[in-house]
């Protein structure tokens, strides 16, 4: 965050300061915008992770309550199995005693109606085991009825973790998505910001004459990064839109006039002429050219000269140069 808000103070303390003090546009203007799109973009990451974050913490939060609900159910169903056994087992104990209560009494009277008391004896056997068979269908049907809810409760809570897992796999693709598609801008920006290493420097090797619209083609090859020079032809040949400098440098032999162009296309973008002294003295020329890629730069003689009035030596080299400065 800190380097963001340095970001953005920067910006605008750029922004603020081209409005002050230039009224036209900035060279710089391009690169201030993709700057402050840059932050944009950054800001927006920053938001969309928080946002993930929030999401994240929101699932979780989710998922532990369901947790919670399902080890609730599972005490209750528990808890109920555990009541309705109690219930029963002291159902069944107070049919005994009560029971057995009922044959003592039988049993005082037994002296008194035999047949009574067999009577009653079957009568309380056949209650007996109609209260067993009830107390267990009811405490069947009690199991059974849990059983459902438990059930139901599990699936419940596999259908939502379900959905969950589904929502939180799309958020996933879906910022992976837009993170790919904000690194391919930040990528595409990068390299509209960055300008290649294009620059060239070639050499005569030995004295030449200059004959009027003939290219001068320099053999000896000090550099060539970006292969846009050809050592061939003579011709440099722009590989991307930009500005570019190039400077020409000749020694001419005493008394000779040297009258020379550098030329994009065909056109001529610097005239130049040069005259050799007892020394032989040595001077240089220069163009800057906004070139598109493909167009081509070379170097030609613009008047007539007989014989060889370029001298080239261990201590003078007749160069061409040239290097890209903006893209």
């Amino acid at each position: 965050m800190k380097i963001s808000f340095c970001k953005a103070f920067f910006l605008n303390y750029l922004l603020m300061f081209a409005k002050s003090e230039e009224p036209h546009c900035s060279k710089y203007d391009f690169e201030e915008k993709v700057l402050e799109k840059m932050v944009r973009m950054e800001f927006q990451m920053e938001r969309m992770k928080s946002e993930m974050e929030q999401t994240v913490k929101s699932v979780d939060r989710k998922l532990n309550e369901m947790d919670e609900k399902e080890a609730k159910s599972s005490y209750t169903i528990k808890t109920t199995q555990e009541k309705l056994s109690e219930k029963m087992e002291a159902l069944q104990n107070k049919t005994v005693e009560s029971v057995d209560r009922k044959l003592n009494e039988m049993d005082e009277k037994e002296a008194k109606s035999s047949y009574t008391i067999k009577t009653t004896q079957e009568k309380l056997s056949e209650k007996m085991e109609a209260l067993q068979n009830k107390t267990v269908e009811s405490v069947d049907r009690k199991l059974n009825e849990m059983d459902e809810k438990e059930a139901k409760s599990s699936n419940t809570i596999k259908t939502t973790q379900e959905k969950l897992s589904e929502k939180i796999e799309a958020l996933q693709n879906k910022t992976t998505e837009v993170i790919d598609t904000k690194l391919k801008e930040l990528q595409i920006l990068k390299d509209q910001i960055v300008t290649p290493t294009v620059a060239f420097k070639a050499r005569l090797n030995v004295d030449i004459a200059a004959p009027r619209g003939r290219v001068i083609v320099f053999p000896v090859v000090l550099f060539n990064e970006g292969d846009a020079y050809s050592s061939q032809t003579g011709k440099f040949t722009a590989t991307s839109n930009g500005t570019y400098l190039f400077t020409i440098g000749f020694c001419v032999k005493f008394q000779k006039t040297l009258y020379v162009d550098i030329m994009v296309d065909g056109v001529a973008f610097t005239k130049a002429t040069f005259y050799g002294d007892a020394n032989h003295e040595c001077l240089t020329a220069d163009a800057v050219a906004v070139l598109k890629t493909g167009q081509s730069v070379w170097v030609q003689p613009s008047d007539s000269n007989s014989g060889i009035i370029i001298h080239q030596g261990a201590t003078r080299w007749n160069t061409f140069s040239g290097v890209l400065l903006h893209k």
